[in-house]
């Protein structure tokens, strides 16, 4: 019996020796949670808005943001209506600390007009600005609501207009917040000069032109919300219809990238000048390397206005 248990015990123990001795020589590997769905998402979407920002986020600039009046807001406080408002930069980097500054709280209103422009900084190209609009009480706070602003919303260009505040408000007219934001000191918002050439238009016949004189115009088409006057340049007559030809050039500023070009096609007649026709031009088509050549007129199978666009001081 004792010969039997020894044959049958040696191997077991044996074993547990080498397994022992095996989980010491070995390093463990340290035990981590694999990322939560949202977290994995969230890094994903991340890495995704990073690629798509042009080459230039990584600058630093400075921003002017006006807090000019809100409207619609709600009674919180039973000592009064004294709203204020803050803003801040949100950071791409959660490490680095807040940019923010505050208005002054006004007394006695749920219409308040502040009125007030900062400079805040530093701002990168793919950083939303953040709004909180409070309500002062005796011994603190309450939120009136809050609102955000995306960088594409006023990147380049710059932005004018009203917030909604999201804050539990419910109804057909929710609080809003009035702002404009301007983007100081960005190469991308320098304001540049375009050559533009008029040379000719073809095949007017089936733009049924009851006039023998024919001016081209051509305009800068700023961003939605701009508060520039768009530049305007306009040929003179010519009697050459239905084939015009001009080969005026102009200098025309400021411009700006991103601004597209629009053409006009006008009619001379006793009643004043008529549009007959109108082309656009993208500002991606010639702000890199310019443009030469044809483009359709709109409303025409068979017209084309021939032009040449460079971007003088790029």
């Amino acid at each position: 019996v004792k010969e039997l248990a020894k044959q049958v015990l040696e191997p077991q123990q044996r074993q547990a020796l080498e397994s022992q001795q095996k989980g010491r020589s070995e390093p463990r590997t340290p035990c981590t949670e694999p990322p939560s769905p949202s977290e994995a998402r969230s890094a994903a979407e991340d890495s995704v808005a990073l690629s798509a920002l042009p080459s230039d986020h990584n600058d630093h600039y400075e921003l002017e943001v006006s807090v000019i009046q809100a409207s619609g807001l709600k009674h919180l406080n039973i000592v009064g209506d004294n709203p204020w408002v803050t803003c801040q930069i949100s950071h791409s980097d959660r490490r680095a600390k807040p940019s923010r500054f505050s208005t002054r709280a006004l007394s006695k209103t749920l219409s308040p007009v502040w009125d007030e422009t900062h400079q805040i900084s530093p701002w990168k190209v793919g950083e939303s600005l953040e709004f909180f609009v409070y309500d002062k009480g005796l011994l603190c706070s309450k939120m009136e609501g809050q609102a955000e602003l995306r960088s594409d919303s006023f990147f380049p260009d710059g932005f004018e207009g009203d917030l909604i505040l999201c804050h539990g408000h419910s109804g057909k007219d929710p609080p809003a917040l009035r702002v404009k934001v301007k983007v100081l000191d960005s190469p991308a918002v320098r304001d540049q000069l375009l050559r533009v050439t008029v040379i000719k238009a073809t095949g007017l016949s089936d733009l049924n032109i009851s006039c023998e004189a024919l001016r081209c115009a051509c305009e800068v088409r700023t961003a939605a919300g701009s508060s520039r006057r768009p530049p305007r340049c306009e040929t003179a007559s010519s009697f050459q219809t239905p084939e015009p030809t001009w080969s005026e050039t102009f200098e025309m500023g400021p411009w700006r990238k991103g601004d597209d070009l629009k053409f006009f096609l006008c009619s001379q007649s006793p009643a004043g000048p008529q549009s007959v026709g109108e082309v656009v031009l993208p500002s991606a088509c010639f702000q890199q390397e310019g443009f030469e050549g044809s483009l359709p007129v709109a409303g025409s199978e068979h017209a084309q206005l021939h032009i040449r666009v460079l971007v003088v001081d790029d």
